[in-house]
């Protein structure tokens, strides 16, 4: 073989050209988080979006943000004549949920993470996360959207670009000025709640990198793993080669008039123009149709991509233009009057300062095989046409292969496109409306708690980060709408996030099986169950040694320097008071409810005189306990007050009256009520979870043993609250059926000044109830002063019932009567905080709805299993959870784990 001969079959140019040959990215410059592209001069960013969620949103609210919006197109670039600025929004649904689990294995605290059940959760989240995105979907919804609905991502991604001309000079140079511009867009739509994030070349090389391999041998969600990995490597020396040669891990072709990436078919859908105006959110914001409450783009085909680009053009030559057509209307005729009314009608908004920039719409589908992508075509089309956009039908696409390259990120350059035989003209105030930055809320990202969104998108925040003013949270749920099971969920994240020292106070035993779930990974457990036999030590006077070293007690207690109300005084402190801790107080409020049985009218007839003599009887108990090196109990404040009705020096009404009081205080010191009350009490051991079951004391008839059960576990929490104050570690108190302890003014004002003083140890109260009208009045300031209002599938009745509380306005009551739910798939609720308001949905691991059946056929199920398989009862939920994936079309055995 000759040389020349073996240079022409090895290095012979075969004529072909590359798909990188068509594509504009050169260089990713990491230090401006910039692409520089194929002139070697002009530079663009990308960027992510989080859209403003449309959820509920009342429609002047929504017209409010369009014209923000529009304002961002209008007024963010300077228009030129030559070489214009072009912005591009992209939109699709990743079907790949492996960030938002990378963030969650990132999210746990220092105390938490590493351990056993931090572990052991992070794998149940990733399991379920990854089998909700299934194609077919985890369910059918319905209720609300009536689409499928599965696990996915709605990614909506901003392009700024500008192509230099090759004679232009200007002061600043390209880097400079896309900075600005894109500043300027950016507060822009921050103005509408629009949150705009520059991305990297991480990020914006994976999702590239994601378009041009589909099917990527390893299979995909390895493929973004490696990707991920591959990013995280740090080389000491660059690869060389461009940025957009790198994207490609196989060699993209031609077949019948489609790109095949991987072998799978692409095609390119063209809006060729709009039939009617567009509505606001028109393509992804989600509205009230016929068919369900859903977004445009639930409906459209698996994989869809929008691109929408802007070419932003001087209004002067637009004028122009104008004038020009309409001077061409020559004559009477029907068409040409109606070119002048149509250039007039254009020309009268133009004085109102509205603008017309030239665009392009296209939508990218792919499909496994030809036949099912042209069907694909077909059913975007019809979907678009029934909704006001014209697409170009495929017969009449011309060079359908150069139109896909076309509209990718940054490919479409002016320059080449003189005549703009590729863009129309639409009104600036159209093109926001089709922006895909109104959406669905998707919370802060902070995984402190982690729901969903109507679109199958993680919603997330956290209540101890994203606080203005404090992690207080109230829960409400009427029956049936799943209050028990969102607990469960929220409590088994808040201890894989945070292992907080975490007390749970319910009745019922709704949380029994979450408490050994954790305890068997790991988890540090106590659990009190008050009960007769029980041995549980609830001593309301524990801390009664605190009063003899407050050295301003006054043990001559003056009647005149006691408050008219207690209740009164909790409800008129201001959160931000400083709120001290007043053990004798404290006490006193437990004895009255000993004395009154918790009766109001009871309590009522306690005069001032009377609170002292209590008072003076704890500070004589307190004493004489004090020398005796012992914790006083309820029965040395009987004696005392039995002491104070034989003293001479006291007028005889009121020896009498110390005298009843004394006696009142025999239903606490014996029987069931002095084995919990009338006892010296142990320190709790510290654990990680209190589990406290309030057992009898939730019966009917125990009010007051109840309220003075609560009081001391108050007590014991401030106790766990000032020794704990300096460690990192918060303490969460968690109850359940809340209003069945406020229900009472003394303890819902105990509670009050108690959660004031809580704020500033660490300490967070979460409450939860069914009702809002059980709560009294005395509650209302403890309830305004809590940050966080969980409110699930609350009817109108309800919401108005709120407003005693919490005030609302029009259209958060919107939101809140809403959510919906669907027997075996879903429950929505809303959150309100000063930081974060958006609707939820509760799609949750079926090991954690299985923890939580309370219900008769519940436990008869898991009793028929521990028979059969003689296990324990936990292990009988856990296997549960296995049929409930089963029905779900999930597999899974949670043991193999």
């Amino acid at each position: 073989m000759t040389h020349s001969h073996k240079k022409n079959c090895l290095y012979a140019n075969n004529g072909k050209k590359s798909i990188i040959d068509f594509l504009p990215w050169i260089e990713f410059d990491e230090e401006h988080n910039s692409i520089l592209l194929e002139d070697g001069r002009s530079v663009g960013a990308v960027f992510e979006i989080t859209p403003y969620g449309t959820e509920a949103k009342p429609t002047s609210k929504l017209r409010d943000i369009s014209d923000i919006v529009t304002n961002s197109i209008e007024d963010s670039f300077d228009e030129r004549d030559m070489n214009p600025w072009v912005i591009q929004y992209f939109c699709q649904d990743e079907d790949n949920l492996q960030d938002y689990i990378s963030l969650l294995k990132q999210y746990p605290r220092s105390h938490a993470q590493g351990t056993e059940f931090t572990k052991k959760w992070l794998d149940i989240m990733e399991y379920h996360l990854d089998s909700i995105t299934k194609s077919d979907g985890l369910f059918f919804d319905n209720t609300v959207t009536k689409t499928p609905w599965r696990g996915k991502v709605r990614k909506t991604r901003l392009v700024v670009y500008r192509y230099i001309g090759p004679k232009e000079r200007e002061d600043l140079n390209a880097q400079e000025k896309l900075d600005i511009v894109c500043n300027n867009l950016i507060l822009a739509l921050k103005g509408a709640g629009i949150v705009v994030k520059r991305l990297g070349k991480n990020e914006v090389s994976r999702w590239l990198a994601q378009i041009f391999n589909p099917a990527p041998l390893q299979g995909k969600k390895d493929f973004i793993k490696q990707l991920m990995d591959d990013q995280k490597q740090a080389d000491e020396l660059p690869i060389i080669n461009d940025f957009a040669e790198s994207l490609f891990y196989s060699e993209p072709e031609i077949k019948e008039g489609y790109w095949h990436f991987d072998n799978i078919p692409h095609a390119v859908v063209m809006v060729d123009r709009l039939k009617t105006p567009p509505k606001i959110g028109h393509i992804t914001g989600e509205t009230s149709k016929a068919d369900g409450i859903n977004a445009l783009f639930d409906v459209l085909p698996e994989s869809t991509m929008m691109s929408l680009t802007i070419v932003t053009h001087p209004q002067d030559r637009l004028e122009e233009h104008i004038n020009f057509v309409r001077g061409k209307a020559i004559g009477e005729n029907a068409e040409s009057l109606s070119v002048k009314e149509d250039c007039d009608e254009a020309m009268e908004y133009i004085r109102q300062r509205e603008k017309m920039y030239y665009s392009s719409i296209a939508f990218y589908v792919k499909d496994s095989s030809i036949s099912g992508l042209k069907r694909k075509i077909q059913g975007l089309s019809s979907v678009l046409n029934n909704n006001g956009l014209v697409t170009v039908a495929e017969a009449n696409e011309v060079a359908s292969a150069s139109s896909f390259l076309r509209w990718l990120p940054m490919n479409y350059n002016p320059q080449n496109d003189i005549k703009r035989l590729y863009v129309k003209f639409n009104w600036c105030k159209h093109l926001a409306n089709l922006l895909p930055v109104l959406g669905r809320s998707s919370g802060t990202g902070h995984s402190g708690v982690t729901f969903f969104n109507r679109g199958g998108e993680p919603l997330s925040y956290d209540p101890m980060l994203d606080k203005a003013q404090n992690g207080h949270k109230l829960i409400l749920g009427p029956t049936g709408a799943g209050k028990s099971a969102t607990l469960n969920i929220e409590i088994a994240q808040l201890v894989a996030m945070y292992r907080p020292r975490t007390i749970i106070v319910e009745t019922g035993n709704s949380f029994g099986l979450l408490v050994d779930f954790m305890e068997r990974f790991g988890v540090s457990v106590h659990r009190v169950s008050l009960k007769p036999g029980s041995g549980v030590v609830l001593n309301p006077l524990a801390d009664s040694h605190l009063i003899l070293q407050n050295k301003d007690i006054q043990f001559e207690i003056d009647e005149n320097n006691l408050s008219d109300d207690i209740v009164n005084e909790a409800l008129e402190q201001n959160e931000e008071d400083d709120a001290q801790r007043d053990v004798l107080g404290e006490i006193e409020i437990s004895i009255r409810l000993m004395i009154t049985g918790g009766e109001e009218r009871e309590d009522e007839l306690l005069r001032r005189s009377d609170r002292a003599m209590i008072r003076q009887a704890i500070v004589m108990a307190a004493r004489v306990a004090y020398d005796e090196r012992r914790q006083a109990v309820p029965s040395d404040v009987q004696e005392a007050l039995f002491t104070l009705s034989k003293d001479a020096h006291l007028p005889e009404a009121r020896r009498a009256k110390a005298y009843e009081m004394g006696e009142s205080l025999s239903m606490f010191t014996q029987g069931f009520e002095g084995e919990i009350f009338n006892k010296q009490g142990t320190p709790w051991p510290d654990v990680d979870v209190i589990h406290v079951d309030l057992a009898t004391f939730a019966r009917e008839g125990y009010e007051a043993q109840l309220s003075i059960a609560y009081i001391s576990l108050i007590n014991h929490i401030n106790n766990m609250g000032e020794q704990y104050q300096h460690q990192a570690r918060a303490i969460v108190n968690i109850t359940d059926e809340s209003h069945i302890i406020t229900v009472k003014p003394l303890t819902a004002a105990y509670l009050t000044k108690a959660s004031k003083m809580w704020r500033k140890l660490g300490v967070w109260l979460w409450l939860a109830t069914q009702n809002m009208e059980d709560f009294p009045d005395a509650a209302s300031k403890l309830l305004s002063m809590i940050e966080w209002w969980e409110m699930l599938v609350t009817e109108s009745s309800e919401a108005e019932k709120i407003r005693r509380f919490k005030a609302l306005t029009d259209e958060q009551i919107s939101m809140i009567t809403s959510a919906c739910k669907a027997a075996r798939q879903y429950t929505e609720g809303v959150v309100l905080s000063k930081n974060v308001e958006c609707l939820f949905r509760i799609v949750p691991p079926s090991l954690f709805l299985a923890l939580a059946m309370t219900e008769k056929d519940e436990k008869a199920e898991r009793m028929k299993l521990m028979n059969e398989f003689n296990i324990s009862e936990l292990d009988a939920a856990i296997k549960v959870a296995e049929k409930l994936d089963e029905a779900r079309g999930i597999t899974r055995k949670y043991e193999d784990s």
